[in-house]
C-alpha cells in the first residue's frame, strides 16, 4: 500500500486453497482497497502529528503567559525587595557593630537576598531580565559546576562525568550556564533520593535538518549538547508537559520551590537553545540541552580583573535628580544619595521631573530615572532631556526590563543602566564613575 510515494504497508490474503488466477478487475478492486486502507491509515498518521503539534503549541503559549505573568510579579516584588534591603543596609551603617539591633537587621539582609535569588529565578524563566552574553568555553564552566555539586552531594550517590567538548564556545553567561547544571543535577539527585548514578555529559553535535525536540525546535546547525540523566523514579506525560511550569512540583510541601526547572527553561531560551526529556516511570529520566555552538576565535579571560575591590567615592554635594513612579523607592534613593554626600532631587512623576529640568537645566549633574513609570519610559524621559542638554549623565535603573541595544541607550543620551534593588555600594560605585572620573 502506497501514499504520496511511500510505502505505508502490504495488502495481504490468506486462507486460499488452490492456485488464484486474478484478472485485471480483481486486481483493479485491490488497488482501490489499497488506496482506500492506505489514506485511512495516512489520516490517522496525520492526525496524531497533527495533535502533537497542536499540544506543543498549547505547551509553548501557556509558558509564554506563565512567564509573561511573573515578569510582572517579579518586578513588583523587587520594588518591595529594594526597601527591604535598601533600608537594611543603611540602618545597617548606624547601628552598633555589637548590638542586637544589628544582629536582626543582618538576618532581615540576609532572608532578603535569598527572596532576590528567588526573583532572579523568575525574571530568568520569563527571560525579563537584562543579560550580557559574551563567547565562552562551556566546558570549563561545566566542570567547575560539576565539581562545586560533588562537594556537596553525599557518598551514596556517585557522578559520573564525560566531557568531550574541548574548546567549543557558545555565547552565553557562565553563571546562567552553572545554573543549568546545578538545577539539573540537584533534580536529578532528588529524584534518586540520593542514592544511585547520575552521569554528566558534555559534547558537540552537528544536525544536518531541523530537529523537532520535545520542548523547542532546532535548526540545522553545530551545537553544544548537555546531558543529565538519573536512573530514578521517571515522570508519566502528565508530569512532562507541566515540569517548566514556575512553581510546579512533585515534591513534598516545603521540600522545593518548583523554579529550578522553569529557570532552566527560561536560561535555555535566552540562549537560543532548546530542551529535549526523555523520561521513563520506573526508569529515570534524561535532560538534553542544546545551545549553539560558535567559533572560540576571541574568547576573553573570564578571571580579568576578578579580586580587585573599589572604595567606595562619596559625593561633594553634587545634584542628582531622581524619578521614580514607586514613591517610598524614589525617597529611599534620596536618602541613600543624601547619605554618600550628594543632593538629591526626587519626582515621583516623569511630567514633573522634566518640566523641572527645563526651568533649570544646569541645575543637575547626573539623572538617575527608573524605566518602568506610566507617563513615560525611562528610555523616552532620558531622550528628551538629552535634547535639552547633551552632555548630562543619565543613569537607568531597571528591575526587570527587557534588553535594550546599545544604540537606543546612546540615542536616548544614557551612560550605564543599573540594576535594582540598589544598593549603596553600587550606586556609589557608579555615580564616581560619571562624576569623579578626572
Amino acid at each position: 500500500m502506497w501514499h504520496a510515494g511511500e510505502r505505508l504497508g502490504f495488502l495481504a490474503l490468506d486462507s486460499v486453497t488452490h492456485e488464484k488466477h486474478w484478472t485485471d478487475d480483481d486486481i483493479a478492486l485491490l488497488r482501490t482497497a489499497a488506496e482506500i486502507f492506505s489514506n485511512a491509515i495516512a489520516r490517522e498518521h496525520n492526525e496524531r502529528e497533527r495533535e502533537a503539534l497542536q499540544a506543543r503549541l498549547n505547551q509553548s503559549q501557556r509558558l509564554e503567559a506563565i512567564g509573561t505573568l511573573a515578569g510582572g510579579i517579579a518586578h513588583e516584588f523587587n520594588n518591595i525587595l529594594g526597601a527591604v534591603l535598601g533600608y537594611s543596609e543603611m540602618a545597617l551603617a548606624v547601628l552598633l557593630k555589637e548590638s542586637r539591633a544589628r544582629r536582626y537587621v543582618q538576618q532581615i539582609m540576609k532572608a532578603g537576598r535569598r527572596a532576590q535569588d528567588v526573583t532572579e529565578q523568575i525574571l530568568a524563566f520569563s527571560r525579563r531580565r537584562e543579560r550580557q552574553h559574551h563567547a565562552l568555553r562551556a566546558q570549563p564552566v561545566v566542570a567547575e559546576a560539576v565539581d562545586l555539586l560533588r562537594a556537596s552531594f553525599p557518598a551514596t550517590l556517585s557522578v559520573e562525568k564525560h566531557l568531550a567538548a574541548a574548546d567549543a564556545a557558545m555565547m552565553g553567561d557562565p553563571t546562567e550556564l552553572q545554573q543549568v547544571v546545578m538545577n539539573l543535577c540537584t533534580n536529578a539527585a532528588q529524584s534518586m533520593n540520593n542514592r544511585g548514578v547520575l552521569k554528566i555529559g558534555l559534547g558537540m553535535t552537528e544536525l544536518v535538518e531541523a530537529q523537532v525536540l520535545s520542548h523547542g525546535n532546532l535548526p540545522a546547525g553545530r551545537y553544544l549538547r548537555l546531558a543529565v540523566g538519573d536512573i530514578g523514579s521517571g515522570m508519566d506525560q502528565a508530569t512532562l508537559e507541566r515540569i517548566f511550569e514556575p512553581f510546579f512540583t512533585t515534591k513534598p510541601a516545603g521540600q522545593g520551590t518548583g523554579l529550578g526547572l522553569s529557570t532552566v527553561h527560561g536560561i535555555v531560551a535566552a540562549h537560543r537553545g532548546a530542551v529535549d526529556v526523555k523520561s521513563q516511570l520506573g526508569e529515570g529520566t534524561t535532560f538534553e540541552i542544546y545551545f549553539p555552538q560558535i567559533e572560540s576565535a576571541a574568547i576573553q579571560d573570564e578571571d580579568e580583573g576578578e579580586g580587585t575591590e573599589v572604595p567606595i567615592q562619596y559625593g561633594n554635594g553634587e545634584t542628582i535628580l531622581v524619578v521614580d513612579d514607586d514613591t517610598p523607592l524614589m525617597q529611599l534613593a534620596e536618602e541613600m544619595l543624601a547619605a554618600l554626600g550628594y543632593e538629591p532631587v526626587g519626582f515621583d512623576r516623569s511630567p514633573a521631573a522634566l518640566s523641572a529640568f527645563r526651568t533649570d537645566p544646569e541645575r543637575f549633574d547626573l539623572v538617575l530615572t527608573d524605566e518602568v513609570m506610566p507617563d513615560m519610559t525611562g528610555v523616552e524621559f532620558s531622550g528628551k532631556l538629552h535634547e535639552i542638554r547633551s552632555d548630562l549623565p543619565i543613569v537607568r535603573m531597571t528591575g526587570y526590563g527587557r534588553p535594550l541595544r546599545s544604540r537606543q541607550l546612546t540615542a536616548a543620551g544614557i551612560s550605564e543602566v543599573i540594576k535594582k534593588p540598589l544598593l549603596s555600594t553600587a550606586v556609589a560605585q557608579c555615580l564616581a564613575r560619571h562624576l569623579h572620573s578626572g
